[in-house]
């Protein structure tokens, strides 16, 4: 809920365009900061984004809550039931 929270304060829904059985990504902004969440509820995928520099990637699952991960938030893998929340 932390991270829906974060989007519904940015404000103004961004279009998200991917493909993926079981990838699922909602994202938002307020013109200076930006939100995505991206929840995998299929098999391992692997995720290629266009993002500028500047986003922090937090982990959400049973043992994290918005813990903030070092990842490469351009090219990376989410396993099967990860969700992760990346803002700028």
């Amino acid at each position: 809920f932390a991270a829906f929270g974060e989007l519904y304060r940015l404000g103004d829904e961004i279009a998200v365009e991917g493909s993926g059985d079981g990838l699922y990504a909602i994202a938002a902004t307020n013109g200076d900061e930006r939100g995505i969440l991206i929840t995998n509820i299929g098999e391992t995928k692997s995720v290629t984004t266009n993002l500028e520099d500047g986003y922090t990637v937090y982990k959400i699952d049973f043992d994290n809550h918005m813990t903030p991960v070092e990842m490469n938030y351009n090219d990376f893998e989410i396993a099967k039931f990860d969700t992760l929340f990346l803002k700028n």
